[in-house]
């Protein structure tokens, strides 16, 4: 028999199925098992600092609506009214996002494409969204989850309803009437949830529509009909916009600091904050993410965007610009904040554009043997991906022992000394960040030591020892103590008693 014929038939399952039902059936797969390996230690208990922060006490709902999520907001509100703390039912959030998340990953991949579109470059595309440690990041915050899980199934049906939409009808025709008003209100609750999902809807659409055009005469000029698809996602963004500016009429200054956008003053040195970012994104080494991971990534990118350019000049130079403005999008509410905060978290749709332009450079570049390599690059590129979001949550694990047992020697060491009521007297002086095994993956607020930050800390030692000290959420200034003059603690005398008060040296 011919090698040729042998082949065939795994040629056919791997890069052209069948039909479109088998195509989605192996993206979602190859994206599920990324979601899995990446994020599956999520279902274990965990703390992040906020975690700890609204184990006992709910988050206020001017904090989620001061960021324009009020959909989140919404969400909270329920958990209150039903007497439940968000973080004890993280468990059925996480099983919903692990499962919604590559649902939707994979619908929108597929979407890029056609039935000649070799199934390898949309898995490969959907591997490197669902692994992406950004996003990762979400499931180290246990009490997110419950939000993120909201928003991402709302992304999912937006984008089955918005594909549902005949781009050949007029689009408030009766056919097209139900889709763009399910959608269109999926969009605008997702918002809600977060505005990044915004760029990571926009990045499958607008990445569809030029994979679609190609084809073309004119590939240079978009046509006005398919544009049709991404009518929901103006209309669902107007009526978040529009919501979100009576909103912040009513409520002001009041709130998270970062809801409210940068001044004037501040333009200039935004500009050098963005521009590193935007190195330490495409290029740099970070905790979460390897430099090797990124050369895997940008080196054969730049080789597909010439290869592309030779094919499909004008598509190619369309990928080229929406990713960039999709980028800007993607890092907008971290450069426009108030407060410069960019953990990775806030930059997850980042993720989504790296994924949806591999795909649409994969396919306009040919099927060569370089396109392949491209291929086996951006592979490897998502297996780094899986080692370091699971590094991320496994040493979450790490330090929430750590924290655990350091919480708990302290509160046996205060009431051996001072008596059973010493916790409710007990201040914490300083706190370290991090322990003296540093973990690699810190980075923000992510992997942190709640001993340093004072509204964790009474939540901490409740965990630990089962005693509420309220009085611990009370920040000391360190110039208005002895810890200058004394040891840290587990010396013996880091734990002092003045004026009614325990303090401890850390």
């Amino acid at each position: 028999m011919n090698p040729h014929q042998r082949s065939e038939p795994m040629r056919t399952l791997l890069y052209l199925p069948s039909s479109p039902l088998q195509r989605f059936g192996l993206v979602l797969a190859f994206a599920f098992l990324a979601t899995l390996a990446s994020k599956g230690m999520a279902v274990l208990p965990g703390y992040a600092v906020d975690d700890y922060g609204v184990s006992n006490l709910d988050q206020s709902l001017t904090f989620y609506l001061s960021q324009g999520r009020y959909t989140q907001a919404l969400l909270q509100w329920a958990a209150t009214e039903l007497d439940m703390r968000v973080p004890t039912f993280y468990w059925p959030s996480t099983v919903l996002i692990l499962l919604a998340l590559p649902l939707a990953v994979a619908f929108g991949a597929t979407r890029i494409g056609d039935e000649r579109t070799p199934v390898a470059w949309q898995c490969v595309g959907a591997a490197l969204i669902c692994a992406h440690p950004y996003f990762s990041e979400y499931f180290t915050f246990r009490q997110a989850l419950f939000n993120a899980s909201v928003y991402v199934v709302l992304m999912a049906v937006h984008l089955y309803y918005a594909y549902r939409i005949d781009v050949k009808q007029p689009l408030l025709c009766s056919a097209n009437r139900s889709p763009l008003i399910l959608s269109s209100a999926a969009m605008a609750f997702a918002l809600g949830g977060h505005q990044l999902v915004f760029p990571m809807t926009l990045a499958f659409v607008a990445m569809s529509l030029i994979v679609s055009w190609r084809d073309r005469q004119r590939p240079w000029m978009p046509n006005v009909s398919d544009l049709k698809q991404l009518a929901p996602l103006i209309i669902g963004v107007a009526c978040y916009l529009i919501l979100h500016v009576v909103i912040k009429q009513i409520l002001g200054n009041a709130g998270d600091p970062r809801g409210q956008l940068l001044d004037v003053s501040q333009i200039h040195e935004r500009i050098g904050q963005v521009s590193a970012l935007i190195r330490q994104i495409l290029w740099s080494d970070e905790p979460l993410l390897s430099g090797a991971a990124k050369v895997l990534l940008i080196v054969p990118a730049g080789a597909l965007l010439i290869a592309a350019g030779f094919r499909a000049p004008f598509s190619t130079l369309w990928v080229f610009v929406v990713t960039i403005v999709l980028i800007a999008m993607s890092l907008a509410p971290v450069a426009l904040s108030g407060t410069w905060w960019p953990v990775p978290r806030a930059l997850s749709a980042c993720g989504f554009v790296i994924g949806t332009t591999a795909v649409a450079l994969l396919i306009l570049a040919g099927n060569g043997w370089h396109v392949r390599m491209a291929a086996a690059c951006f592979l490897g590129s998502s297996l780094l991906m899986v080692l370091n979001s699971a590094a991320m949550l496994q040493e979450q694990h790490r330090l929430n022992r750590w924290d655990m047992n350091k919480a708990q020697l302290i509160t046996y060491d205060a009431v051996r000394r001072f008596g059973e009521d010493a916790l409710e007297k007990l201040h914490f002086v300083n706190g370290n960040w991090t322990h003296a095994s540093r973990l690699r993956t810190t980075d923000g607020d992510l992997n942190v030591s709640a001993l340093s930050v004072p509204w964790a800390r009474p939540a901490l030692l409740m965990e630990a020892s089962g005693v509420r000290a309220p009085s611990t959420w009370t920040q000391v200034d360190p110039a208005t103590t002895e810890c200058a003059r004394r040891r840290a603690w587990p010396a013996e005398d880091a734990m002092y008693e003045a004026a009614d008060v325990i303090y401890v040296c850390l």
